[in-house]
Order: C-alpha cells, then sequence, then structure tokens
C-alpha cells in the first residue's frame, strides 16, 4: 500500500488497528525516517492512549494503560539499541510480548528477529521520497 502523505498513515493506522486484537505483537521494520514512530504515534492514538508519544529509543519500552474492550496495556518497544539476549531479559521483554491483555509494538524488530515469536505482524515500511512511503503487511 501506498501512503502519499501523513494523512494517509492516520488512516492507514485507524483501518491496521481494527485487525488487531489483544496479545498481538507488531514488529516495524524500516529504514531510518521511514515512519516507524509516525505509524506508532496514530495506531496507539486509535487504540486509546492519551499520553504524547515518542519512540522509547532510550528506555527501550514505554507501557501505556488504555480502556479498550480486550486491550488492556500496550507496550511499544525501541529495540535499534538492543545487541543481545541478555538487553532483552534485563528490560522483561519476554514477558511484556507475552502478555495476552497487551498489544507489543516493535520498532526496528528485524534488530532482533530471532527473539520475534513467529505469530507476530510484521509490517515493513519503505521510503519513496520525501513524504510517500510504501508499507508493506506480512
Amino acid at each position: 500500500m501506498i501512503l502519499n502523505n501523513e494523512s494517509d498513515t492516520i488512516k492507514f493506522a485507524k483501518e491496521y488497528s481494527n485487525k488487531i486484537k489483544s496479545g498481538d505483537i507488531i514488529c516495524l521494520v524500516g529504514d531510518l525516517g521511514a515512519g516507524k514512530t509516525t505509524f506508532a504515534k496514530h495506531f496507539l492514538y486509535t487504540l486509546g492512549v492519551k499520553d504524547d508519544i515518542v519512540s522509547p529509543t532510550f528506555n527501550y519500552v514505554k507501557e501505556y494503560n488504555i480502556e479498550n474492550d480486550n486491550i488492556n496495556k500496550i507496550y511499544h518497544f525501541d529495540v535499534y539499541r538492543i545487541k543481545s539476549n541478555e538487553q532483552l531479559q534485563e528490560i522483561g521483554f519476554y514477558d511484556y510480548i507475552y502478555d495476552k491483555n497487551a498489544i507489543s509494538l516493535i520498532e526496528w524488530a528485524d534488530n532482533i528477529i530471532d527473539e520475534i515469536p513467529e505469530n507476530a505482524k510484521w509490517l515493513k515500511i519503505r521510503i519513496i521520497d520525501e513524504n510517500k512511503r510504501e508499507i508493506i503487511e506480512e
């Protein structure tokens, strides 16, 4: 799917949120500046997050409580700086991603591909030009 601007990203995030259920793991992949955090922000707002959303680059994970029929929490990860399985264990990654009452959203998930469960949903974002992106669901 081609996203021509941020309005298209907002629309896609709303549509995508309708496909998600508690326990899902969403993996975001794309080059620096591709729009992973932009998508994440609009996706999280659609699900009911009221907080200001920024990528959790330096603390690795941000936890959001939401009031949704079947989802209680969202765990938003940025694993760009993760270099080892031990670092994932230190931040409680495995406890978070197996929480059946939550959604896990992981930016730079390809950096830890061997640690991602097989049932994860993947969104690959490719830069076409300054404003235009291609997003591929896998």
